[in-house]
């Protein structure tokens, strides 16, 4: 069997199932719990000021970009006014401009990213971070020149893929290291890859 799309499975638990074991033990008992506490969540300011960092490489045509401009127009949405930095990057990086975005209207943004060419390699070590409270990171992850040197900002990176042959634990890694998220288009909806941003 060769899936097409990438393949996932949820095993079903409830949230109030509590784990226990107690195994005897010559004079004693050694036991092993595991609770899930319930956490409390709240919505972050929205920023003033982001970088959208895309990926350009050739690999880059084996993601959904339509469904990665559909998750960055449903953020952009929920602010009133936002400057947004955009910088393309393959086996090079480069800061191509600034959008000031007021109302959700990121039509100039939109057609930009819609017009780029995806070619060359990846080298993440040349990625650059103009000024921002926060950067989103759109790739697969994947590195063509097998260096994962990845310069971390002091500010969050959301990690953006939509690719099923993305190097999902490398992303997972950067958004971690920066106190950022990664968020997985293969098996989130908008609605929740948004709450995640």
């Amino acid at each position: 069997f060769v899936p097409g799309p990438a393949l996932s499975f949820s095993i079903p638990k409830t949230s109030d199932y509590n784990e226990i074991m107690v195994q005897q033990k010559e004079e004693g008992y050694y036991f092993l719990v595991n609770l899930f506490p319930n956490k409390d969540s709240k919505s972050k300011r929205l920023p003033d000021e982001i970088t959208v960092i895309w990926d350009v490489s050739l690999s880059g045509l084996h993601r959904n970009i339509p469904l990665e401009l559909e998750l960055l127009g449903a953020y952009l949405k929920k602010t009133k006014k936002i400057l947004v930095s955009l910088v393309a990057f393959n086996n090079q990086a480069r800061k191509l401009r600034e959008y000031f975005i007021q109302n959700g209207n990121w039509n100039e943004l939109k057609k930009d990213i819609e017009r780029l060419t995806y070619d060359g390699g990846t080298s993440f070590e040349n990625i650059i971070y103009p000024a921002s409270e926060e950067y989103l990171l759109f790739t697969d992850g994947i590195s063509s020149f097998n260096n994962t040197n990845f310069p971390f900002p002091d500010k969050p990176v959301y990690t953006i893929t939509s690719s099923p042959r993305s190097d999902f634990s490398q992303l997972q890694y950067i958004s971690q290291k920066t106190s950022g998220r990664f968020i997985n288009l293969n098996t989130l909806k908008t609605e929740e890859a948004v709450k995640l941003l």
